[in-house]
């Protein structure tokens, strides 16, 4: 159905559309995002990701319950910390990158109610990380090659 994009795909490095309307297909993309968290060991995914130029992201809030979130909005962020950091969009590759110590996310749920989430360390951390993917900023642009 979907194919995880990695990198040199361009469409990883675009800026997103807003989702005007949560329809069938931004729902089906959202739970599909999310069925692939497990088996790909991620903590979260965007969209774009899988190729489509919407503001998506799906996290693992912990190891119960997931998220998705449309037009992810940030309205805080607090701290810094230097951080290692994984992509599955990039293979094989970890970064040292800044990130946040605090991340206050806003947004709607798949049936279009709105939602608040605040992060702290590593979930604020995923956020931020998503966030960015739907701006077209990768972790290779704004981060540190760590040598193996």
């Amino acid at each position: 159905m979907y194919e995880l994009l990695t990198i040199p795909n361009g469409k990883l490095r675009q800026k997103t559309e807003p989702v005007e309307t949560i329809t069938r297909s931004v729902k089906v993309l959202a739970e599909y995002m999310i069925s692939q968290l497990e088996p790909l060991e991620a903590a979260g995914f965007s969209a774009p990701q899988f190729g489509e130029l919407i503001r998506l992201i799906v996290i693992r809030v912990d190891s119960l319950t997931n998220l998705a979130i449309v037009n992810p909005e940030i309205t805080v962020e607090r701290g810094n910390h230097k951080a290692k950091e994984a992509c599955r969009s990039i293979p094989n590759k970890l970064y040292f990158v800044q990130r946040p110590k605090i991340v206050k996310v806003r947004g709607l749920n798949l049936d279009g109610a709105g939602i608040t989430i605040k992060g702290r360390g590593f979930l604020a951390q995923v956020l931020k990380h998503e966030t960015d993917h739907l701006d077209g900023v990768l972790i290779d642009s704004i981060g540190k090659l760590v040598v193996k």
